[in-house]
């Protein structure tokens, strides 16, 4: 048999611990929600003003029946019966009932339900945008969660490395495949730039492809907002670098090359001014106080009947590659007989 005395009081006051716990939870969840829409807004102020109600009706008749049968002293349940008193609790839901009519008249909700889903199909929108502008962009890029799960990966990445998107899920994954032994070093890079939280250039790494090729690429991270959990996410883009390393490294080994060649190698512009030389021209011709900067065709010649530049360039031209004996003026201001070639490139030409 049912023991009523016991069970009407402790089902009010089993109704104050839920409603305070859902109470707790809901301030809990708007303070660190900042992106909640407006009628779910309303919704939660809605329940809150009922739970509000319900924990203060539910204290007042769990300590009128506690009284009442006896579990504490009667003067409470005396007092509590005032027809006075015993009006505040309806008094109460009246001014709750007509605080959320006031709510639900002032915004229609299902209008602003209507907005919502709108507002809701426009994200979905921007998120396929944006899942469709990271996949097809022709650069590498990557949108990582702060715990390292892989959120977007661009085609570029899978379509250079040779890695498929199951085998990099997660930063630490493509780390250790791209980076290797330097895949601590490179982790520990990007978490030392989360915690500046502002865009910041990692600069140019080595990349190691599925099938062994080693890359260099020029790597950019840059924090984004939030998921919908809460993690914190960010922005990796990457230029791959290879051959504009690869073509200064050939133009070094060419600079180098044509210094330590042992022939004169000057460029002319098509009016016939030096624009560059190398070292062994400016070690063999003019005086030892001059500059080829500068100087025109006809200055380093020493023929009585120079060839003029209009009829040498013509010729060029329409050869491309132009072979003949000349004199030149040298540093020791006499005339060396030398056999030169001149050849067409674009605008230059190579003496």
């Amino acid at each position: 048999m049912i023991n009523y005395e016991l069970v009407i009081p402790f089902i009010y006051w089993l109704l104050v611990l839920i409603w305070l716990y859902i109470s707790l939870v809901y301030f809990l969840k708007t303070n660190r929600s900042k992106s909640t829409t407006k009628a779910i807004r309303i919704l939660l102020l809605i329940l809150a003003i009922d739970a509000f109600r319900t924990v203060l009706e539910s204290v007042y008749f769990g300590t009128y029946f506690t009284s009442f049968y006896g579990l504490i002293d009667s003067s409470f349940y005396e007092f509590l019966s005032i027809p006075q008193i015993l009006f505040l609790p309806k008094l109460l839901n009246l001014a709750a009932a007509i605080l959320i009519l006031s709510l639900l008249l002032k915004d229609s909700l299902p209008d602003l339900i209507k907005n919502d889903e709108t507002q809701r199909n426009e994200l979905i929108e921007s998120e396929r945008t944006l899942r469709a502008a990271i996949k097809y962009s022709p650069n590498p890029v990557f949108i990582h969660a702060e715990d390292g799960e892989m959120l977007f990966i661009a085609d570029k990445v899978t379509e250079i490395t040779g890695y498929e998107e199951s085998e990099i899920k997660t930063l630490r994954d493509w780390t250790k495949r791209a980076h290797r032994e330097k895949s601590g070093t490179m982790l520990d890079m990007i978490h030392h730039i989360y915690k500046l939280n502002q865009k910041k250039k990692i600069g140019e790494l080595d990349i190691h492809t599925k099938d062994g090729r080693v890359l260099t690429w020029d790597f950019d991270l840059v924090p984004l907002g939030n998921t919908k959990d809460g993690r914190k996410t960010y922005l990796i883009t990457a230029v791959d670098v290879t051959a504009k390393k690869e073509n200064i490294k050939q133009l070094m080994f060419t600079e180098f090359s044509v210094n330590h060649v042992g022939l004169d190698i000057i460029w002319l512009d098509r009016e016939g001014i030096v624009h560059s030389y190398n070292q062994h021209a400016e070690d063999t011709l003019l005086s030892k106080e001059a500059s080829l900067g500068g100087v025109k065709y006809e200055e380093i010649q020493a023929d009585n009947n120079k060839t003029s530049w209009s009829s040498i360039i013509n010729q060029v031209e329409k050869k491309g590659t132009l072979s003949f004996v000349r004199n030149l003026k040298t540093k020791l201001e006499s005339a060396s007989l030398l056999k030169y070639q001149l050849h067409w490139l674009n605008q230059i030409i190579c003496h």
